[in-house]
């Protein structure tokens, strides 16, 4: 009796657990989508976005498709391309050459801020 009694109590207790995780989860859940509605339909975010800023200390805002550095379009999608395969280089775990990659990118357009 006192195992069945034990083993009770562990599955009330594993399914108390599993439904925090759901609580913690559906919130983390919620959070995520108002982050999205706000980014689609243009709303002010919770915190503001700080500027990014060139080497004069003057706000830009770099592309991809516009580079400030006077990077030829064939170096810039050059870059996009190495950051590309960094990003992939990194899901698999391999670290050190994603590393190479990135570094790669942000020699070809190094005023760009999304490198």
């Amino acid at each position: 009796a006192s195992r069945s009694m034990d083993f009770q109590k562990g599955v009330r207790e594993n399914a108390q657990e599993l439904q925090e995780h759901v609580q913690d989860l559906n919130g983390w859940l919620d959070d995520i989508k108002k982050k999205d509605k706000e980014l689609k339909t243009g709303a002010k975010a919770s915190k503001p976005l700080h500027p990014v800023r060139n080497s004069t200390g003057q706000a830009s805002i770099t592309t991809s498709s516009s580079s400030s550095s006077g990077s030829s379009s064939k170096d810039v999608a050059q870059a996009v391309a190495e950051k590309e395969k960094g990003n992939e280089l990194f899901k698999q775990g391999k670290y050190e050459d994603a590393i190479a990659c990135y570094t790669r990118s942000m020699a070809l357009d190094p005023s760009n801020a999304i490198l």
